[in-house]
């Protein structure tokens, strides 16, 4: 059934204002969700209010329904919530335990804390471990991988909890072109093993090549919604102080038709697929 924000405002303890309002969202299984938005417009708030934290942990006032699977979130209990929502920090020390001492046992560190059995915990976290490229630093201490192998290895850790869903919130505003790469590469194996996935991001050229609709906030409110191809060409875009694609620019000022769902990298492919090589 998915995850679904119906008719949400929510306004932290002691804020003069909502820090969103009247968010109507619903996310499918299995897609793959980028959310845009300059500093201030709510992103990070509305991955609060999908993994639960607000208003389980950050107390407000919440108008409107979560609803997870047909129960509002604020119906459920935390130990059942962080099993079906996953939640990967912007910075990845924040996510370690620090008291671990392999890649290995970082990874089964949550599940231990559950109770979940032995064997079951053996196959998450070679499930995990594969999924995310990772088996071979199975060995290796945490704190002496590089900065996209750690944030891997998060994301590997909330991955063999099994949720459902999983947010990241700017995962890669800390990381080299090369660490952001893996980062991307595993989220798109996220979505293949079926999972519903939603991105806090600000690298707008990736979005456009990996996610199949983009959310963009301004002000706390939704402005527009819809596959990178007709969000990027919105006669509004360039209000919500959001930066495009330069490609998707290019074509605008080059008069190009209609995005495709999926806006190509490679600048022949880009030319020929708009049909603007006349043009040049």
């Amino acid at each position: 059934m998915g995850l679904i924000l119906r008719d949400v405002s929510f306004a932290y303890a002691g804020a003069a204002r909502d820090a969103l309002t009247g968010v109507n969202l619903a996310l499918e299984t299995g897609r793959f969700y980028g959310v845009l938005g300059a500093t201030g417009a709510g992103k990070s708030t509305l991955c609060n209010l999908l993994t639960g934290l607000a208003p389980h942990f950050l107390k407000g006032t919440l108008r409107g329904e979560v609803i997870l699977d047909g129960t509002p979130t604020t119906a459920l209990k935390i130990d059942d919530l962080v099993t079906r929502v996953g939640y990967v920090f912007q910075n990845p020390f924040e996510q370690l335990s620090h008291v671990t001492y392999t890649v290995e046992a970082e990874v089964a560190f949550g599940l231990q804390n559950l109770g979940i059995p032995a064997d079951e915990i053996r196959s998450r976290v070679e499930w995990a471990l594969r999924l995310l490229h990772i088996e071979s630093l199975r060995d290796r201490y945490p704190l002496n991988l590089s900065g996209g192998q750690l944030q891997r290895l998060a994301v590997a850790s909330i991955l063999a909890m099994r949720p459902s869903v999983i947010v990241l919130d700017e995962p890669t505003s800390q990381l080299d072109p090369q660490g952001t790469r893996e980062v991307f590469d595993a989220v798109t194996e996220m979505r293949s093993a079926g999972l519903t996935v939603v991105l806090v991001e600000h690298k707008v050229e990736l979005l456009a090549s990996h996610v199949d609709e983009l959310v963009v906030l301004a002000d706390g409110r939704i402005v527009s919604h819809g596959p990178p191809s007709g969000v990027f060409a919105d006669g509004d875009f360039d209000q919500w102080n959001v930066e495009r694609p330069q490609l998707a620019t290019l074509a605008l000022r080059l008069g190009g038709p209609s995005f495709h769902q999926r806006l190509p990298l490679q600048v022949e492919e880009f030319i020929d697929s708009f049909g603007l090589r006349s043009r040049l």
